[in-house]
């Protein structure tokens, strides 16, 4: 007789369905890679009708699916959450997570974000693991969602939330060795596991053709504020010192939702995108992606992604953090604007030697960072969490 499946109660603050940022594509491909190594019932919140019509897409991939709509808020929860938290506040999935849990025995539970766990009635048979796509607190230090001391009492509301969902529960999943020490220095005494991004190898593969000769290409969602910001350094700061090199050096801005301050960089040498249905061709014509992000945090699919399309990376060190790449052996990192400049006219200069690199990329990718093998480190943490 087969083995049972691990069953799992995986709750979502989004339908991660289309996979179309970061952490949408990371949470679509574990789900996708678990569904034959466990039995997982996915809960999400339907942030939007669209989102709605995403949960379809999701029913081949799980045991179950079920969205519940976004609540109205009391006066008293406006006040003391966070607010990624009364964003994804849904007293329908809630009052839905009390009765499964009272009539349905799972093995595990995950909250897919840690704005989810309060979601959760206050005691659960089964043990809760919480996945954190990025540190939260570090992320609104330097993004803050409002000036001044609305900014600063958020901040103060979000870091009781993460005291209290560490002691909620001592299982956290983390995106990078980094993020997991930070969190564990804060609240000794956590079990920690770190699950990377990852890749699809027959998804993301190298290109037949020869690639555009000057042609960088930027990745990403562009209503992000990092991405933002590192955008707009790189327009201004380090796109000129190329172009002085390579006069016909052109930028390709690609994702999707662009803000006016990411259509505003349009011009000569910058072409705003936007959205797009498949990144690969993107990936395969780029000479190089430019990865110019100064404030941490997010999950770096794009550089996993880019590696398995052999494309040639230049980013700074902040956006590559926890993946195991290396300069030069890889890609090549900078953080001030004339050396990433530098680098990438280095590439420009010697494609073959960038094509070299970008192999050696793939292959360390192949080794660590496909989607079935994080899944499988996902289904690790549950089991190490059910045995305690």
């Amino acid at each position: 007789m087969a083995a049972r499946h691990l069953k799992c109660l995986f709750v979502s603050p989004v339908v991660p369905y289309p996979p179309d940022s970061g952490g949408r594509i990371r949470t679509f491909r574990l789900l996708c890679e678990l569904q034959d190594k466990a039995e997982v019932h996915l809960r999400a919140v339907c942030e939007s009708p669209q989102a709605r019509a995403g949960l379809a897409n999701l029913e081949p991939h799980c045991a179950s699916v079920r969205g519940f709509e976004r609540g109205a808020l009391d006066a008293w929860t406006r006040l003391t959450r966070p607010k990624r938290e009364r964003w994804c506040h849904s007293p329908a999935l809630s009052r839905a997570l009390r009765e499964e849990l009272a009539s349905e025995r799972y093995d595990v539970v995950h909250v897919d974000e840690m704005f989810q766990a309060r979601a959760l009635p206050g005691e659960i048979e089964a043990p809760l693991v919480v996945h954190h796509h990025k540190l939260d607190c570090e992320f609104q230090q330097l993004v803050p969602i409002a000036p001044g001391m609305a900014g600063a009492f958020d901040l103060f509301k979000l870091r009781r939330l993460e005291a209290w969902s560490a002691r909620r529960t001592k299982f956290h999943v983390l995106t990078s060795d980094g993020d997991a020490a930070r969190l564990a220095s804060r609240h000794p005494g956590l079990v920690t596991a770190v699950v990377e991004s990852g890749f699809d190898p027959t998804y993301f593969q190298p290109p037949v053709a020869a690639r555009a000769s000057d042609e960088l290409l930027f990745l990403g969602s562009l209503d992000y504020a990092p991405n933002i910001d590192g955008l707009h350094w790189f327009v201004r700061e380090v796109l000129p010192a190329i172009a002085a090199r390579f006069a016909s050096v052109r930028l390709r801005v690609v994702g999707r939702a662009p803000v006016p301050e990411v259509v505003s960089l349009a011009g000569p040498r910058v072409s705003i995108v936007g959205g797009v249905d498949d990144v690969r061709p993107e990936l395969e014509r780029a000479s190089v992606l430019v990865v110019p992000l100064r404030i941490g945090g997010g999950t770096r699919v794009k550089i996993v992604e880019a590696m398995g399309c052999e494309t040639p990376i230049v980013s700074t060190t902040i956006g590559a953090e926890g993946l195991a790449f290396r300069d030069p052996e890889h890609l090549g990192l900078a953080d001030r604007a004339q050396a990433f400049a530098a680098r990438v006219c280095e590439i420009l200069d010697d494609p073959l030697a960038a094509g070299l690199q970008a192999q050696r990329g793939r292959q360390l990718a192949l080794e660590r960072y496909t989607w079935s093998d994080l899944a499988g480190k996902l289904l690790a943490a549950w089991q190490r969490a059910i045995q305690g």
